[in-house]
C-alpha cells in the first residue's frame, strides 16, 4: 500500500472522468471507489479506483438499445421517417 499512488478527490474524478461532486455523492451513497481521510483530506488510492472501475465494467455492460445500432444499420430510421410522410 505504501508504494500505491495516493490521489486527491480531484485526481480521482479526473481518472473516472466524472465531476468531483459525483464522487462526493457516490461516497455518501457508499457506491463509489473506496476513500479515506489523511489528516483533513479525502484520499483515494489509484489501485482502489482502478479496481472499482473494473468492477463497474464487469457488473453491467451497456449494449446498444436497437438491433440496428449493433449492426451499424440506420435504414430503420429512414424507413420510419418514410411511413410518417405517407
Amino acid at each position: 500500500m505504501l508504494d500505491d499512488e495516493m490521489m486527491t478527490i480531484e485526481e480521482a474524478a479526473e481518472l473516472v472522468r466524472r465531476p468531483v461532486n459525483t464522487l462526493r455523492f457516490w461516497r455518501a451513497q457508499r457506491t463509489g471507489p473506496a476513500a479515506f481521510i489523511v489528516g483533513r483530506r479525502l484520499t483515494y488510492l489509484r489501485s482502489d479506483v482502478e479496481e472499482w472501475l473494473t468492477a463497474q465494467r464487469s457488473a453491467a455492460p451497456i449494449a446498444p438499445t436497437h438491433e440496428a445500432d449493433r449492426a451499424g444499420n440506420t435504414d430503420t430510421a429512414s424507413a420510419d421517417a418514410g411511413t410518417a410522410l405517407a
